[in-house]
């Protein structure tokens, strides 16, 4: 077989199908970039196979090899080409999406005809062919949920995307039915589109699941889902899910992985600041993490976070245990801040008997 000719032809092909993918309609141009994918995974193999060819003691062909490496900077012209034009799309779609949110969101003098205007283009960029409008239009409407205006057959083109879309399309088409139009069965939609795409949602699920949530619960499948993140690891990964599950009602199973995380070295200050005091509803372990947080060295990152962690979703049943470890926190601490911030919880959770034991400057 003659590697040289064969690889030198697959590198012009390649080459040829580039520019197919920067100039035809979008139809074409996915089929020149399927083609130019394939071309240079083929060229790599027979790269390869030239190489075993020759063997290790063997020399390529002067004028082959000088041939190939001509084509491929052809190629590598053509492909920076790509990416300079794919900047520029992100870039304009950035600017068409800042100028929609903000002819959405104007009032006075023209403000109707503004939002009519935007939202015309919106719904004609979601219908459309390119998907760099497309995720500015969604994009737009995730900035915009407090906004009215007239929203009839959005929500129905917006589940049609979150089933065909992918990537960053999904993620955006996902918040876009969220700010939109919520709607109870949204749930199914954020967990059914996770298991589509979970790479990318895998930053996001915890919060899109937990604003599509019942009154913020974190239950069932949704459960299992940021369970099976919070084992991850990835640092960032749990990161970014803790981050999703401020103001969460979390069963007791998840609270408990949460007390574990601050523990976790790692994950330390985020399960702090991100997951245990943030609780709408907390349990006797996450209100004893918090206690003994009250104590860490890091006072303005963990401790101070413990301590308005303290301030809500404490039951009634453990509101006394609360006010004594405040108790202590106040009359062993110098700093105004702090102890005025005991005195106000110890007189919420403990009444006049409690406050009577706070000792006085």
């Amino acid at each position: 077989m003659d590697f040289r000719r064969s690889t030198a032809v697959l590198a012009v092909q390649l080459t040829l199908a580039i520019p197919a993918y920067a100039q035809e309609s979008a139809p074409s141009a996915a089929a020149a970039a399927k083609e130019s994918l394939e071309a240079a995974d083929q060229l790599q193999k027979k790269v390869a196979e030239w190489r075993a060819a020759i063997g290790k003691e063997g020399i390529p062909d002067p004028a082959a090899l000088a041939e190939l490496q001509k084509t491929l900077e052809s190629a590598s012209g053509e492909v920076r080409l790509l990416t300079r034009m794919s900047a520029g799309a992100r870039q304009n779609a950035a600017k068409l999406e800042k100028q929609w949110v903000n002819d959405l969101r104007s009032i006075g003098s023209g403000a109707d005809r503004q939002r009519t205007q935007a939202l015309g283009e919106i719904r004609d960029a979601l219908k459309g062919a390119d998907p760099q409008r497309r995720v500015a239009a969604l994009r737009a409407l995730s900035q915009t949920g407090d906004v009215k205006f007239d929203r009839a057959g959005l929500r129905e083109r917006l589940l049609e995307l979150t089933g065909e879309a992918r990537g960053a399309e999904l993620l955006a088409a996902l918040y876009a039915l969220a700010n939109v139009d919520r709607q109870p069965s949204d749930l199914k939609v954020v967990q059914d589109a996770y298991v589509r795409d979970p790479d990318a949602l895998k930053s996001s699920i915890s919060h899109l699941l937990h604003m599509s949530s019942d009154k913020g619960r974190i239950e069932g499948e949704s459960e299992r889902i940021i369970m099976g993140l919070l084992k991850s690891d990835d640092r960032n990964v749990r990161r970014e899910v803790l981050r999703g599950l401020w103001g969460a009602r979390v069963s007791d199973a998840l609270a408990a992985r949460l007390v574990e995380l601050v523990s976790d070295q790692a994950s330390h200050h985020d399960a702090i600041y991100f997951g245990v005091s943030t609780l709408s509803e907390k349990n006797e372990a996450v209100i004893a993490c918090l206690i003994e947080t009250l104590s860490d060295p890091d006072w303005v990152n963990n401790g101070g976070r413990a301590l308005w962690g303290l301030g809500f979703g404490i039951p009634d049943s453990l509101k006394l245990k609360v006010a004594g470890a405040l108790v202590e926190l106040h009359n062993q601490r110098t700093d105004p801040r702090i102890r005025d911030a005991c005195q106000k919880l110890v007189a919420k959770y403990g009444g006049e008997s409690m406050t009577a034991k706070l000792e006085r400057d």
